[in-house]
Protein backbone atom coordinates (compact mmCIF):
# COMPACT_ATOMS: atom_id res chain seq x y z
CA UNK A 1 0.00 0.00 0.00
CA UNK A 2 1.29 3.41 -1.08
CA UNK A 3 2.04 5.80 1.89
CA UNK A 4 1.37 9.01 -0.66
CA UNK A 5 -2.17 10.07 -0.37
CA UNK A 6 -1.93 11.83 -3.55
CA UNK A 7 -0.14 9.22 -6.71
CA UNK A 8 3.22 10.99 -8.41
CA UNK A 9 0.91 9.65 -11.20
CA UNK A 10 -1.76 11.26 -10.52
CA UNK A 11 -2.93 14.22 -13.38
CA UNK A 12 -5.77 16.09 -12.79
CA UNK A 13 -8.78 16.03 -15.55
CA UNK A 14 -8.35 19.22 -17.84
CA UNK A 15 -11.51 20.38 -18.78
CA UNK A 16 -12.25 22.53 -22.33
CA UNK A 17 -13.28 19.72 -24.27
CA UNK A 18 -11.85 20.11 -27.95
CA UNK A 19 -11.01 23.93 -27.29
CA UNK A 20 -7.82 25.24 -25.07
CA UNK A 21 -8.49 26.39 -21.52
CA UNK A 22 -5.25 27.76 -19.85
CA UNK A 23 -4.70 25.94 -16.59
CA UNK A 24 -2.92 28.32 -13.51
CA UNK A 25 1.03 27.35 -14.59
CA UNK A 26 2.10 26.74 -17.77
CA UNK A 27 0.76 25.22 -20.84
CA UNK A 28 2.45 24.34 -23.78
CA UNK A 29 0.94 24.71 -27.40
CA UNK A 30 2.04 24.60 -30.73
CA UNK A 31 0.14 26.82 -33.57
CA UNK A 32 -1.00 24.86 -36.68
CA UNK A 33 -2.83 27.34 -38.06
CA UNK A 34 -1.19 29.79 -40.81
CA UNK A 35 -3.12 32.46 -39.63
CA UNK A 36 -5.69 33.25 -37.24
CA UNK A 37 -9.32 33.57 -37.37
CA UNK A 38 -9.59 37.25 -36.59
CA UNK A 39 -13.27 37.86 -35.33
CA UNK A 40 -15.36 39.78 -32.29
CA UNK A 41 -16.66 38.22 -29.91
CA UNK A 42 -19.57 38.85 -26.94
CA UNK A 43 -21.27 36.46 -24.35
CA UNK A 44 -25.09 36.73 -24.49
CA UNK A 45 -27.61 36.49 -21.60
CA UNK A 46 -28.45 32.81 -22.67
CA UNK A 47 -24.58 32.41 -21.56
CA UNK A 48 -23.10 31.53 -25.34
CA UNK A 49 -20.41 33.15 -27.11
CA UNK A 50 -21.81 35.30 -30.20
CA UNK A 51 -18.72 35.99 -33.11
CA UNK A 52 -18.60 38.42 -35.67
CA UNK A 53 -16.23 38.60 -38.27
CA UNK A 54 -13.81 41.29 -37.67
CA UNK A 55 -14.94 43.61 -40.44
CA UNK A 56 -18.50 43.50 -38.52
CA UNK A 57 -18.38 44.91 -35.55
CA UNK A 58 -21.81 44.45 -33.91
CA UNK A 59 -21.58 47.66 -31.26
CA UNK A 60 -22.79 46.96 -28.12
CA UNK A 61 -25.40 44.03 -27.98
CA UNK A 62 -28.51 44.75 -26.07
CA UNK A 63 -28.15 40.88 -25.26
CA UNK A 64 -25.03 40.84 -24.20
CA UNK A 65 -24.46 39.09 -20.77
CA UNK A 66 -24.36 41.50 -17.29
CA UNK A 67 -21.39 40.94 -15.51
CA UNK A 68 -20.53 41.32 -12.16
CA UNK A 69 -19.93 44.84 -12.18
CA UNK A 70 -23.39 45.19 -13.35
CA UNK A 71 -22.58 46.33 -16.88
CA UNK A 72 -23.05 44.62 -20.28
CA UNK A 73 -20.12 42.23 -21.11
CA UNK A 74 -17.98 44.10 -23.76
CA UNK A 75 -17.21 42.69 -27.23
CA UNK A 76 -13.53 41.25 -27.34
CA UNK A 77 -11.78 41.20 -30.26
CA UNK A 78 -10.84 37.54 -30.71
CA UNK A 79 -8.07 35.37 -32.39
CA UNK A 80 -8.92 31.63 -33.02
CA UNK A 81 -6.34 28.97 -33.72
CA UNK A 82 -5.84 25.53 -34.41
CA UNK A 83 -3.30 24.05 -32.25
CA UNK A 84 -1.62 20.97 -30.70
CA UNK A 85 -1.71 20.98 -26.79
CA UNK A 86 1.57 19.40 -25.99
CA UNK A 87 0.59 19.43 -22.53
CA UNK A 88 -3.10 17.77 -23.05
CA UNK A 89 -1.64 15.70 -26.19
CA UNK A 90 -4.49 16.83 -28.31
CA UNK A 91 -5.59 19.03 -30.95
CA UNK A 92 -7.59 21.60 -30.11
CA UNK A 93 -9.12 25.31 -30.95
CA UNK A 94 -7.47 28.29 -29.23
CA UNK A 95 -9.82 31.60 -28.92
CA UNK A 96 -7.08 33.94 -27.78
CA UNK A 97 -8.76 37.54 -26.35
CA UNK A 98 -6.13 38.34 -24.16
CA UNK A 99 -3.96 41.52 -25.34
CA UNK A 100 -1.12 39.99 -23.57
CA UNK A 101 -1.17 36.98 -25.71
CA UNK A 102 -1.64 38.54 -28.54
CA UNK A 103 0.56 41.09 -28.08
CA UNK A 104 3.29 38.32 -27.05
CA UNK A 105 2.62 35.84 -30.52
CA UNK A 106 2.76 39.18 -32.88
CA UNK A 107 6.47 40.27 -31.26
CA UNK A 108 7.21 36.87 -31.93
CA UNK A 109 6.02 36.68 -35.58
CA UNK A 110 8.16 39.60 -36.50
CA UNK A 111 10.98 38.88 -35.46
CA UNK A 112 13.31 38.44 -37.24
CA UNK A 113 15.18 34.76 -35.02
CA UNK A 114 11.35 33.36 -34.41
CA UNK A 115 9.33 33.81 -37.41
CA UNK A 116 6.34 32.17 -37.91
CA UNK A 117 5.07 30.47 -34.87
CA UNK A 118 3.89 27.49 -36.86
CA UNK A 119 8.09 26.38 -36.75
CA UNK A 120 8.09 26.34 -33.11
CA UNK A 121 6.36 25.43 -29.78
CA UNK A 122 5.06 27.98 -26.89
CA UNK A 123 5.08 28.04 -23.42
CA UNK A 124 2.10 29.99 -21.88
CA UNK A 125 1.83 30.69 -18.32
CA UNK A 126 -1.03 32.18 -16.46
CA UNK A 127 -1.23 33.33 -12.91
CA UNK A 128 -3.79 35.57 -10.41
CA UNK A 129 -7.24 35.61 -11.31
CA UNK A 130 -10.20 37.73 -12.52
CA UNK A 131 -8.24 41.33 -13.95
CA UNK A 132 -4.99 40.53 -11.76
CA UNK A 133 -4.44 37.63 -14.15
CA UNK A 134 -1.09 38.10 -15.96
CA UNK A 135 0.02 35.36 -19.09
CA UNK A 136 3.38 35.02 -20.49
CA UNK A 137 4.24 33.69 -23.35
CA UNK A 138 7.98 32.01 -24.25
CA UNK A 139 9.09 30.58 -27.03
CA UNK A 140 11.16 27.17 -27.12
CA UNK A 141 13.66 25.69 -30.23
CA UNK A 142 12.58 25.27 -33.38
CA UNK A 143 12.08 22.05 -34.46
CA UNK A 144 9.26 20.04 -37.15
CA UNK A 145 6.16 18.22 -35.48
CA UNK A 146 6.93 14.71 -34.80
CA UNK A 147 5.70 12.13 -36.77
CA UNK A 148 2.92 11.12 -34.97
CA UNK A 149 1.77 13.75 -33.62
CA UNK A 150 1.65 15.53 -36.91
CA UNK A 151 -0.56 11.90 -38.23
CA UNK A 152 -2.94 13.01 -35.39
CA UNK A 153 -2.94 17.09 -36.45
CA UNK A 154 -3.85 15.31 -40.06
CA UNK A 155 -6.72 13.03 -38.86
CA UNK A 156 -8.22 15.65 -37.07
CA UNK A 157 -8.87 19.04 -38.83
CA UNK A 158 -10.05 22.34 -37.40
CA UNK A 159 -12.70 24.78 -39.60
CA UNK A 160 -12.01 28.00 -37.75
CA UNK A 161 -14.67 29.63 -39.86
CA UNK A 162 -17.55 27.94 -38.62
CA UNK A 163 -17.21 29.61 -35.71
CA UNK A 164 -18.54 32.39 -37.86
CA UNK A 165 -21.19 30.19 -39.90
CA UNK A 166 -22.26 28.73 -36.39
CA UNK A 167 -21.48 24.93 -37.36
CA UNK A 168 -19.06 22.44 -34.93
CA UNK A 169 -15.21 23.37 -35.98
CA UNK A 170 -14.68 19.56 -35.76
CA UNK A 171 -17.29 18.80 -38.12
CA UNK A 172 -15.42 16.67 -40.77
CA UNK A 173 -18.43 18.34 -43.10
CA UNK A 174 -19.18 21.66 -44.00
CA UNK A 175 -22.49 22.93 -42.54
CA UNK A 176 -25.38 23.28 -45.08
CA UNK A 177 -24.68 26.60 -47.54
CA UNK A 178 -21.06 26.78 -46.11
CA UNK A 179 -18.52 26.48 -48.35
CA UNK A 180 -16.23 23.52 -47.29
CA UNK A 181 -12.47 24.88 -45.90
CA UNK A 182 -9.85 24.20 -48.19
CA UNK A 183 -9.31 20.91 -46.18
CA UNK A 184 -13.09 19.57 -45.92
CA UNK A 185 -13.14 19.99 -49.77
CA UNK A 186 -9.60 18.22 -50.34
CA UNK A 187 -12.07 14.92 -48.18
CA UNK A 188 -14.85 15.67 -50.36
CA UNK A 189 -12.47 15.43 -53.55
CA UNK A 190 -12.86 12.25 -55.78
CA UNK A 191 -9.96 10.29 -55.65
CA UNK A 192 -9.63 8.57 -58.24
CA UNK A 193 -11.87 8.05 -61.66
CA UNK A 194 -14.46 5.50 -60.13
CA UNK A 195 -15.46 7.76 -57.54
CA UNK A 196 -16.24 10.37 -60.09
CA UNK A 197 -20.40 10.16 -60.23
CA UNK A 198 -20.32 10.33 -64.22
Amino acid sequence: MSSAFIPETYVAPVSGGDYTKLQDGTTSLRILSEQPLFGWVYWNTANKPVRFEFAKHPGQPSDARIGADGKPDAVKEFWAMAVYNITNKKVELWEVTQAQIKNALTALAKDAEWGHPTQYSIKVSKSGTGKDTKYGVLPTAPKPLPAEIQAEVDAKPVNLRALIDGGNPFDSQPKPGAAPTPEQAKNLAPTDDNDLPF
